[in-house]
């Protein structure tokens, strides 16, 4: 895998060399806008590290993937060729130590999938950094996109957030780190990649650490079931539909494909044979919401998408019933 961070003491950003969106707008304000004006346009000195020299040949060698790389190339060193009288050791002198801050770039932000694999490698490099859960995280997104509804969950996980835009002055963080795209966590890699690997390494601890953030625990396989008692005998069978949203910017239509047009017909059937059946539209359901729903299921059906995710978070003794369109 290709997957990094880039850990940092005393990063200075100075905002007037970098263009971007302003972020977290109603998607109705900005209909149709172009997703490049979402991604930063840096200039050098975008981002400054005053305290650390380095060797620009072998720097330039370094080759880091998606946007790594365009921050790396942007950003000044002490000793480099070139570089400016800096002001940052007196800006850095009033940082907040405490803090970790943590910049991640999301490219298909409002995909549950690809979103859970920036979450995944957040939390990646968070343990591989040894930072305690008694630090206070910070996440600055250096994305400008609109308002989406997986927002809200990277609070509700990690800490406050904040946009690229949201920083007008030239600002120093005492210490953090760049995550990685999610393209290149370990729970993507299934994607054109052969592997002979039958385990995800760190994908249980992910589950648990999503569930444990809504206050749900998956660590006792049938504790869900035993608190049912008579009721477990029942089994629970979430059947997940879709129905046209607007999602983003580019999709003002918000048409959505692989809809399940009979879901209430199948849930019908499944209650005629002694099923708890229901039939869920989980974009009318917070994040939080759709994992209580997910946790307490004992057989998921949906159709093939992003939204079927949802089966890392199923109690383990739980199972999943993937529809496909024919030709797919």
């Amino acid at each position: 895998t290709q997957s990094t961070w880039g850990e940092f003491r005393n990063l200075v950003l100075d905002p007037s060399k970098w263009t971007i969106s302003k972020g977290g707008e109603e998607i109705a304000d900005v209909a149709n806008r172009i997703e490049d004006e979402e991604y930063a346009q840096y200039v050098k000195g975008a981002y400054e590290l005053p305290t650390c020299a380095v060797d620009t040949g072998a720097l330039a060698m370094l080759r880091q993937p998606f946007h790594l790389s365009k921050i790396l190339a942007n950003t000044g060193f002490a000793g480099a060729s070139g570089a400016a009288e800096t002001d940052a050791p007196a800006i850095c002198k009033d940082a907040d130590d405490e803090v970790f801050t943590l910049f991640v770039m999301r490219y298909e932000y409002c995909n549950l999938f690809h979103t859970m694999t920036d979450w995944f490698n957040t939390l990646q490099t968070l343990l591989a950094l040894k930072v305690s859960a008694a630090t206070p995280v910070r996440v600055v997104w250096i994305d400008g996109h609109a308002k989406g509804f997986l927002d809200k969950p990277w609070s509700e996980m990690f800490g406050p957030t904040q946009y690229l835009s949201e920083i007008v002055s030239r600002t120093c963080f005492a210490r953090g780190a760049f995550v990685s795209a999610g393209y290149t966590a370990a729970i993507n890699q299934h994607i054109g990649i052969e592997t002979t690997c039958r385990s995800i390494p760190g994908i249980l601890d992910f589950a648990r650490f999503v569930l444990s953030s809504y206050g749900l625990s998956p660590h006792d396989p049938w504790s869900e079931l035993t608190a049912r008692g008579a009721e477990a005998k029942r089994l629970r069978v979430t059947v997940l539909a879709r129905k046209d949203y607007i999602a983003h910017p580019r999709n003002m239509g918000g048409f959505t494909t692989r809809k399940l047009s009979n879901c209430e017909e199948i849930v019908a059937g499944l209650r005629a044979e002694g099923f708890d059946a229901t039939c869920y539209v989980f974009t009318d359901f917070d994040y939080g919401q759709q994992l209580r729903i997910i946790a307490a299921t004992d057989l998921l059906i949906g159709m093939h998408g992003a939204g079927l995710s949802h089966a890392l978070f199923l109690p383990p003794h739980a199972a999943l019933l993937e529809l496909c369109e024919k030709g797919l």
